[in-house]
């Protein structure tokens, strides 16, 4: 569950998520674009939540009147957006559970539900696989292509 952290308060469970999204954030703000109510990371800021969204790819937050550049954060979709998004490719939480337990889609061994302990991880590690055919590899830090391993 994603909530408002300053930037040196943000729980290090947090920060594998933080990291998931900001190596997808290519691909995935080809596939979505910030929207009001959604939450981001910044680095001076920490993890906040889009309030007004303006015509210059800018948006105004909680409590500030500055405006925050869109292009230097990373889109945190949230538990909820990230079943949306799989949704739209009717993934449902049986394949989610299917995904988890099954280890062909990651190298031998390694199944999802060792790996992945957030509902927002687990979700955006499955949606990153069927969407992408992309794995994220614990020991790069990164997503990879499946073929690759």
């Amino acid at each position: 569950m994603l909530k408002k952290y300053q930037n040196d308060k943000i729980p290090n469970y947090l920060k594998k998520y933080i990291r998931m999204c900001e190596k997808a954030k290519d691909i995935l703000d080809s596939d979505h674009y910030f929207e009001e109510d959604e939450f981001f990371f910044h680095p001076n800021i920490g993890i906040n939540i889009v309030d007004k969204i303006t015509s210059d790819d800018r948006f105004y937050i909680p409590s500030k009147t500055e405006k925050i550049n869109m292009k230097e954060c990373i889109w945190l979709p949230t538990e909820d957006k990230l079943k949306e998004l799989a949704d739209s490719m009717n993934l449902d939480q049986g394949s989610l559970e299917n995904f988890l337990k099954d280890n062909n889609g990651y190298p031998k061994g390694k199944k999802p539900s060792k790996i992945f302990n957030l509902p927002e991880e687990k979700w955006l590690a499955y949606y990153m696989l069927e969407r992408h055919n992309m794995i994220w590899s614990q020991e790069k830090n990164k997503w990879i292509k499946k073929d690759f391993f």
